[in-house]
């Protein structure tokens, strides 16, 4: 979702949350709503009654995401590419408290 306001001339969007699925939950208690792209262009329908984009809500990849460890340079707007990513760590639940993911 999309708005604009004129007078501070800025564009934002909202992201739409539910709680966590249960494969990430150790790290937040929520997560964003990634929809199905076969749902998109139900989604973004003009005529989508409010009950049907609800429902639609449900039909997510939340199952599908993942997480592993990455280096903290992950953060440098100067670093590209996949270098940072420390493929197939995955952490234990109680370091899920700290914020290097």
């Amino acid at each position: 979702m999309w708005s604009y306001n004129a007078a501070l001339e800025v564009t934002s969007c909202t992201i739409l949350t539910a709680a966590a699925d249960p494969n990430i939950s150790e790290l937040h208690h929520r997560m964003p709503i990634i929809l199905r792209p076969d749902v998109y262009d139900s989604w973004i329908g003009p005529a989508v009654a409010v009950d049907d984009a609800r429902a639609l809500l449900g039909e997510n990849l939340g199952g599908e995401l993942t997480y592993f460890r990455v280096n903290r340079a992950v953060n440098s707007s100067r670093v590209e590419g996949t270098a940072m990513r420390r493929a197939g760590l995955k952490l234990e639940p109680h370091m899920a408290e700290h914020r290097f993911l």
